[in-house]
């Protein structure tokens, strides 16, 4: 199940990367759908994440003390690491600006050429 994640991922990096050097236009109007969903993306785990953190501390103290470890690992099980959801995020928002910038670097070069 990891590799069809895995390699949808790719197929969606190539696609996009693709789109956006053969056919420019069509990215640009795919460009702030996809800066849109990304933010929504982040907004939803960054809220899951605080949500899950702000429970645990609320019913920390009806949890009976045998329980508590169990209730810890339940969380660690549930919630996204912070650090990787940081670090996926933002890369995502650099590389569609990038692909949107994609077109002009692309032009630049053609008329250094001639």
């Amino acid at each position: 199940m990891d590799k069809i994640f895995y390699l949808t991922i790719v197929i969606a990096v190539i696609g996009l990367t693709y789109l956006a050097y053969q056919r420019p236009e069509k990215y640009e109007r795919l460009f702030n759908s996809l800066q849109f969903i990304t933010f929504i993306a982040y907004a939803c785990l960054s809220i899951w994440n605080t949500a899950l953190t702000k429970a645990f501390v609320t019913l920390t103290p009806f949890i009976k003390e045998g329980d508590l470890r169990n209730a810890n690992a339940t969380l660690e099980v549930l919630q996204i690491p912070w650090l990787p959801l940081h670090i996926i995020m933002g890369s995502l928002f650099v590389y569609f600006l990038f692909l949107s910038f994609l077109p002009r670097i692309r032009q630049e070069k053609k008329k250094r050429k001639a």
